[in-house]
């Protein structure tokens, strides 16, 4: 008698992870620790918690888990952002590099160097959507601490930092040209009577040689030439 073998199929039937604690963390209240059968996956923010609407006993699908891990992932960077805020407003350039420098020394558990990429990108996005991040607003504020400052400083100086900045060109030209003629001659003149008075008080008695030290002085302050000329003409009519 032929027996013929019959195949048998099993199916292994997997249950999905299941969201099993959702706990306030201590250091930082306004974080929350999630687990999935009882093991930590993930920290996130209080306002992305709410938007994912997690709670104990829901089941997450791997894709779902994904996500939950990256939206932590982004969250942290985020709060990192918010801090390197704190102190001063920053250039889009300015964040992105610090992130990427944090990224470099500490590691966030990103999957590929691409998804850390996407990440960034996220955050960067979220903060223009917050307004925490604006180039052009940046470069106004820039312009004016720095005509603001004890040693003022010209056009071309302030042109040259927020191009390392990272400002687009046009958006620099178009905040430079903006800059009133005499405010930036003024801030000449002011540094131009500090220099001369600094100059005298050492010795320096002639006239043709304070000139050219002061002009030298102001153009390496970053001062155009035209305003330059202005400001040693009217010291001249004042000698």
């Amino acid at each position: 008698m032929n027996i013929k073998k019959g195949v048998f199929c099993s199916f292994v039937f997997i249950s999905l992870p299941k969201i099993t604690a959702i706990k306030q963390q201590k250091r930082n209240p306004s974080r929350y620790s999630v687990y999935l059968d009882g093991h930590f996956v993930v920290g996130l923010s209080g306002i992305t918690a709410a938007r994912w609407k997690l709670k104990v006993g829901q089941e997450l699908s791997g894709e779902e888990v994904s996500n939950l891990v990256r939206a932590g992932r982004k969250d942290k960077l985020l709060e990192v952002a918010l801090s390197f805020l704190e102190y001063r407003p920053r250039s889009e350039k300015e964040i992105a590099d610090y992130l990427k420098k944090r990224t470099f020394k500490r590691d966030y558990g990103f999957s590929s160097p691409e998804e850390k990429e996407v990440v960034l990108r996220e955050v960067i996005d979220r903060l223009r959507e917050l307004r925490l991040v604006d180039d052009r607003a940046f470069g106004r504020w820039w312009i004016d601490q720095r005509q603001k400052a004890r040693k003022p400083k010209g056009r071309w100086f302030i042109r040259s930092e927020l191009k390392r900045k990272g400002l687009a060109l046009e958006v620099i030209d178009e905040l430079l040209d903006s800059l009133k003629e005499g405010r930036e001659e003024e801030a000449a003149w002011q540094l131009a009577q500090k220099k001369y008075s600094l100059l005298l008080g050492r010795g320096q008695k002639n006239a043709f040689t304070l000139r050219q030290k002061i002009k030298r002085y102001l153009v390496g302050r970053g001062f155009g030439y035209e305003v330059v000329q202005k400001v040693v003409e009217r010291l001249a009519n004042e000698e």
